[in-house]
């Protein structure tokens, strides 16, 4: 699925078209069958001017959607297409209108017209049921795009205005499942950063991935962030329970494959680590998977020349996953350990990286925090 277009002329719409594609990958990814390449893969090509072959090669696959999306008068359109990429043949394609309110049931229109094109059959095991066709309320779902799309800038005052958003949308629809999931994921970084006070901030990031999950056991996003924080706060045995639920709804996702192998690292099952490593590098011989998520499971690991190795080859490929790695963070919020990231940062090869990504200079971590107990 690459990015859709945004058809309204108004470059400040471009969250709207982003939270889109993002929403018909997710709802995609839960059909029985049907593997979907991951949003950081894709979002790359937002713009490009590569030809179809050339970007379905990259990806590792034969079958690429793509389409244009456009809100007008309370009334959303997405138009899209199948396209056979080896051949750039056109397989199929198709127009979609609903009112803003129905904006979910549109996404979801549109993904079981996507399966059932690729004939994917509805309902054999090992896939999730489709998303819930509910209403949302419309301000409720611009202001968790506008949450969305600050949160995946990353810096501090971004995660701010997406904690916000989100804020904002909860207020609107309570009801409202990703906005809890997406209020969930912002507090992590905004924690590592030091912008939010930790008490409330650690009480509001649990409260908001439990009441996510209890709307909806199923929308992924909520099991990292519940996962996250038991592990931050010592529960690494259910913290590992938690992903190995989200692996189950997700069992391709490098997301999640990451956080399995990056605990396993810091928690003392250097084997189980490995074993994870080798069902990412088998995805990655499939398909782009970022080298940024394997980078960070070496680097917990201790296995620094790996971890470098990897590095490199994301800064080749302009990989913006990268832009969190001066505080040796994933996006999804994993940290590695500060005895570890003291030695990563007194490598002169990490200097010389952040240095040639223009970014600011890493400041010295003292190794006083200790590790996180083991699971069990």
């Amino acid at each position: 699925m690459l990015p859709l277009a945004n058809l309204t002329g108004d470059a400040s719409q471009d969250y709207f078209s982003d939270g889109m594609t993002d929403a018909l990958i997710t709802n995609l990814a839960s059909w029985p069958a049907l593997r979907v390449i991951s949003r950081q893969s894709v979002m790359r090509y937002r713009g490009s001017t590569k030809p179809l072959p050339e970007i379905a090669r990259e990806l590792g696959v034969e079958g690429v959607v793509e389409g244009s999306v456009v809100r007008s008068g309370g009334r959303v359109r997405i138009t899209a297409q199948l396209i056979h990429a080896p051949t750039d043949r056109h397989l199929w394609a198709h127009s979609y209108e609903r009112r803003l309110e129905d904006v979910l049931a549109l996404q979801a229109d549109v993904a079981r017209a996507i399966a059932e094109e690729v004939r994917i059959t509805v309902g054999t095991e090992g896939g999730q049921r489709p998303p819930r066709d509910r209403a949302v309320n419309p301000d409720a779902y611009d202001a968790y795009l506008l949450g969305r799309h600050h949160w995946s800038q990353r810096s501090a005052e971004s995660l701010q205005k997406a904690i916000a958003y989100f804020q904002v949308a909860i207020a609107k629809d309570p009801d409202f499942a990703p906005a809890h999931a997406g209020l969930a994921l912002a507090y992590g970084p905004a924690l590592v950063y030091g912008d939010v006070p930790p008490s409330p901030a650690k009480a509001e990031m649990k409260s908001a991935a439990l009441r996510a999950l209890e709307l909806d056991p199923d929308h992924l996003r909520s099991q990292l962030p519940f996962a996250l924080f038991l592990l931050q706060h010592g529960r690494a045995d259910l913290g590992w329970k938690q992903l190995e639920r989200a692996r189950a709804l997700q069992p391709h996702d490098a997301s999640v494959l990451a956080s399995l192998a990056f605990v396993a690292a810091t928690n003392g099952k250097p084997d189980e680590a490995h074993r994870l490593l080798r069902h990412l590098k088998d995805e990655s011989a499939r398909r782009y998977v970022s080298p940024v998520i394997p980078a960070f499971v070496h680097a917990a690991l201790g296995e620094d020349d790996s971890a470098f190795a990897l590095l490199e080859k994301a800064y080749g490929a302009r990989d913006p996953l990268l832009i969190p790695v001066p505080i040796l963070e994933t996006q999804w919020g994993l940290r590695v350990p500060a005895e570890r990231a003291a030695a990563l940062r007194a490598d002169p090869r990490f200097a010389d990286l952040a240095r040639r990504m223009g970014l600011p200079q890493p400041m010295p971590v003292t190794a006083s925090r200790r590790p996180a107990p083991r699971p069990g």
